[in-house]
C-alpha cells in the first residue's frame, strides 16, 4: 500500500536536516511494498528525552494505503521553532489491530527510555487503539486533544450552513481557542456553541468534548 506524499516529504526533511544516522526500522513485503516503518533521528530522540511528559499522537488518515502515526511532544515547557520541531517519532504499523499497534508502541519504548516519564497522552476523538495505549503506557492519562476537537468543529461549522455573521463569530472563537486552549477558553467556546447552534444540531458537534480534554 502506498505511503501518503506528505509522509514522504516529512521524512525527507528530517533526513536532510539531521546529519547523525537515524534509527530506521522497516519491513518490506514480497510484493516490494512497505509493511512497517519506525523512524527517529538522534535529534528527535533528544527532544523527547527533554520533554517526555506530554505526548501528542497524531494519526494521518489514508483510506487507500498505510497509515502514518506521528508522535510529538507538547505542553507549555516545549518552546521549539518550526512546524516539525516537536515531532519525535514516525511509525507505520503493519496493521491497525491490537497486535500491530502494540508492536509500534513497544519499538518506540525500546529506543526511548524516557517513555516511563510520560504523564499525559493526547489523542484525537476517533483514536481507536485506546486499550492498547493504556496497556503500553499504564501510568499515563489519555486525554482528547484540543487541537483535534477544534479541527473537527471547524469542519462541522461549514457543514451546518450557518448564517455568515454566526459562522464568523464561531470561527473567530475557534481560532482563539486553538491558539490558547486553556480550560477557560474551552468553556467559553462550549457556552458559545450552546447559544449559537440550533438545539437539534448541537449533538452532532459533541461539544461536551470541550469540557473533557486538556
Amino acid at each position: 500500500s502506498p505511503i501518503s506524499p506528505m509522509a514522504l516529504t516529512m521524512l525527507n526533511e528530517f533526513l536532510i536536516e539531521d546529519p547523525n544516522p537515524p534509527m530506521l526500522l522497516y519491513q518490506v513485503s514480497k510484493t516490494a511494498q512497505l509493511d512497517t516503518l519506525n523512524y527517529q533521528s538522534c535529534f528527535m530522540q533528544g527532544v523527547f528525552a527533554h520533554f517526555p511528559e506530554i505526548l501528542f499522537i497524531h494519526r494521518t488518515y489514508n483510506p487507500t494505503g498505510k497509515v502514518l502515526y506521528t508522535f510529538l511532544v507538547d505542553g507549555p515547557r516545549v518552546q521549539l521553532e518550526g512546524h516539525l520541531a516537536r515531532a519525535v517519532y514516525f511509525a507505520i504499523p503493519a496493521k491497525e489491530d491490537a497486535e500491530g499497534l502494540a508492536q509500534m508502541f513497544q519499538v518506540f519504548k525500546k529506543f526511548n527510555p524516557a517513555w516511563e516519564r510520560v504523564c499525559t497522552i493526547l489523542v484525537d476523538p476517533h483514536f481507536l487503539p485506546l486499550p492498547t495505549l493504556a496497556m503500553e503506557f499504564p501510568a499515563a492519562e489519555v486525554l482528547l486533544s484540543a487541537f483535534h476537537i477544534c479541527k473537527f468543529l471547524q469542519g462541522k461549522f461549514y457543514q451546518l450552513s450557518l448564517e455568515q455573521p454566526v459562522e464568523r463569530v464561531l470561527l473567530s472563537a475557534l481560532q482563539s481557542t486553538m491558539c490558547s486552549a486553556t480550560a477557560g477558553n474551552l468553556r467559553k467556546l462550549y457556552t458559545l456553541l450552546s447559544s449559537c447552534i440550533p438545539p437539534a444540531r448541537l449533538p452532532e458537534l459533541h461539544s461536551h468534548w470541550l469540557l473533557n480534554d486538556r
